[in-house]
């Protein structure tokens, strides 16, 4: 896997990378907002009790005929920085075309904005919580200044044209193991920890701790670092899914510095995080230890929204040139950011925890590696919602190769094999195919007594008399259901395990197959589709990649059990969310 990329010249336009492009970017409607010095109200966040701070900075009347409001959204942490730049600045009456700039500097989780700006264009991200409301185009960010540029290019699979080209990071963090000093002491530190010696490590004294990597970049960056140390081939992601289900998980960063030292012994964090852990007086102090190659690091990006008028982005503009001053760097620096080159600043927190040397970071910009991170932590972890197609056409009864293993006992052996993927909060349905459709059992929790039936059910199963496989129909019937029944909390997923495509598979049936799938798409409650071929012809491959195309699915052939994890894990990889 590809280790997080070097940080961009950010004097540089970039390369979006590809996704649908939203149909909208109207022009940001004016806001009129009272005049005071500094306001601060508490405001509560869309998700859990994240506290949002909204903190207006107003550049007084003198001079100026108007205003032009900025509104700045900025990743928790860095708040009170970039406030603090911005009180200074506004004193000093910034104007475009003699209107004065109206700054908003607020609080709000990346993943939070995040999802706001992909519902806001038509298909949300997955950030381990139920999709944000629809916002209205004015409140959305002017500037949003998340902890990554991963969070930039997330947003951007989705609306390749939601922020203007010229993209600069104003901080830096680098991503270190955060550990209570004596743990840290025993893998070598102060010196960097080899990320080829943490294989070995896991489960043989040292307990990871992994923060939600779909809202925690720091904790991403680490799921991309073990899968590459511990999943060099296609065969040894179950066993990778299997570590990342040990791990002991917390929702936040936060909240993992605080069970270091009793219910783990390391996790991912950023640098910055670690100081202010620190500075809160915990009974366990931390440690940072770094990398050997390096996790990378934050580097808060300053993204100007597309589609807002002329003025407004020349303000955005100068406010961002002031962030990029000497005068920011002493109030970055203040609160343990490093400038965007690595280096501490004056006023650095100067403290044992954390090496002072500049750091030579990577921003978390491969959105290839970040995308095959998250869709294998997803399907490691997140319970989803189940519908199993089996295919008991009486072509599954054939015989393959020379054994006695017939088309239907492979898939048998393989979906309860495929069976222990899944974990026990998830739900779980089947329906036989052939020359119809039925249910045999319904979509449940996935009980000990319903993962018994489900078992029972397939191990009795028997191909019929027909060879008719009516699978056109069976999917429109199943997507429907599934998407009626949309659970936007977990992955939604219709799995299908047949020997061949529909029975009638000439070109004007698969267009208007076609046809109708595009009548039953929401983008808005994506369905993941996993078509699985069990010792198929080239014909019927062929039919089955085309539903695949034509679902946004995968199509994978099968010809012994043994592969079904591992089919499987590529499958919810390739069809995974953003």
């Amino acid at each position: 896997m590809p280790r997080p990329h070097l940080p961009r010249d950010r004097g540089k336009q970039r390369q979006r990378p590809g996704g649908s492009v939203s149909g909208r970017h109207r022009t940001a409607g004016e806001r009129v907002r009272g005049r005071t010095s500094l306001v601060f109200v508490a405001i509560l966040a869309l998700i859990g009790v994240t506290a949002v701070t909204v903190r207006i900075v107003s550049a007084g009347a003198g001079g100026c005929s108007g205003a032009i409001p900025v509104r700045v959204v900025t990743s928790p942490e860095i708040t009170d920085a970039v406030t603090d730049v911005a009180t200074a600045w506004s004193a000093t009456r910034p104007q475009v075309g003699g209107e004065c700039v109206e700054l908003t500097i607020e609080a709000m989780p990346s993943a939070t904005v995040a999802s706001s700006l992909t519902v806001f264009a038509g298909r949300a991200i997955d950030t381990a919580a139920a999709p944000e409301p629809t916002p209205s185009e004015d409140t959305l960010p002017t500037v949003w200044i998340p902890d990554s540029t991963a969070w930039v290019n997330r947003v951007e699979v989705v609306d390749r044209a939601a922020f203007v080209d010229d993209l600069r990071s104003i901080a830096s963090s680098p991503i270190v193991v955060a550990m209570p000093e004596q743990a840290a002491q025993q893998v070598g530190w102060p010196a960097p920890l080899p990320v080829a010696a943490v294989k070995g490590m896991l489960g043989q004294g040292l307990k990871l701790g992994v923060a939600e990597p779909r809202r925690e970049t720091a904790s991403l960056a680490a799921t991309m670092i073990l899968g590459e140390a511990l999943a060099s081939t296609d065969e040894d992601l179950p066993g990778l899914v299997q570590t990342f289900r040990s791990v002991a998980k917390t929702p936040s960063t936060d909240e993992l510095l605080q069970i270091l030292g009793t219910q783990a012994t390391a996790g991912p964090a950023s640098e910055q995080a670690v100081l202010a852990h620190n500075a809160s007086s915990p009974a366990v102090p931390l440690v940072a230890v770094q990398l050997d190659p390096g996790a990378g690091q934050l580097d808060y990006p300053y993204a100007i929204r597309s589609g807002i008028s002329r003025p407004t982005e020349q303000a955005a503009e100068l406010f961002r040139t002031e962030l990029l001053g000497d005068g920011a760097a002493a109030a970055l620096a203040g609160k343990g950011f490093r400038g965007v080159d690595g280096t501490v600043g004056p006023g650095f927190p100067s403290t044992e925890a954390t090496d002072l040397q500049a750091f030579a970071g990577r921003a978390i910009d491969d959105i290839a590696a970040v995308q095959r991170a998250l869709g294998l932590w997803s399907a490691a972890n997140s319970p989803s919602r189940t519908l199993a197609l089996f295919d008991v056409t009486a072509s599954m009864g054939t015989p393959i190769g020379a054994g006695a293993a017939t088309r239907s006992s492979v898939m048998v052996a393989a979906a309860q094999g495929g069976l222990a993927l899944f974990t026990k909060e998830s739900r779980i349905g089947m329906w036989a195919f052939g020359a119809q459709h039925q249910e045999v059992v319904p979509i449940a929790d996935l009980t000990t007594e319903h993962q018994t039936e489900m078992n029972q059910r397939m191990a009795g199963a028997r191909p019929s008399a027909s060879n008719q496989s009516a699978l056109y129909s069976t999917l429109q019937a199943a997507y429907q259901l599934m998407r009626d029944g949309y659970d936007p909390t977990r992955p939604n997923i219709i799995i299908v395990l047949t020997d061949g495509g529909d029975s009638d598979a000439a070109p004007l049936r698969l267009e208007q197959f076609n046809q109708d799938m595009q009548k039953l798409v929401d983008p808005t409650k994506p369905i993941r589709v996993v078509l699985i071929g069990i010792s198929v012809g080239a014909a019927d491959a062929e039919n089955l990649q085309a539903i695949a195309d034509i679902v946004g699915g995968g199509f994978f052939p099968l010809t012994s059990p043994e592969q079904i994890q591992t089919i499987f894990l590529k499958a919810l990889l390739r069809v995974g969310a953003a």
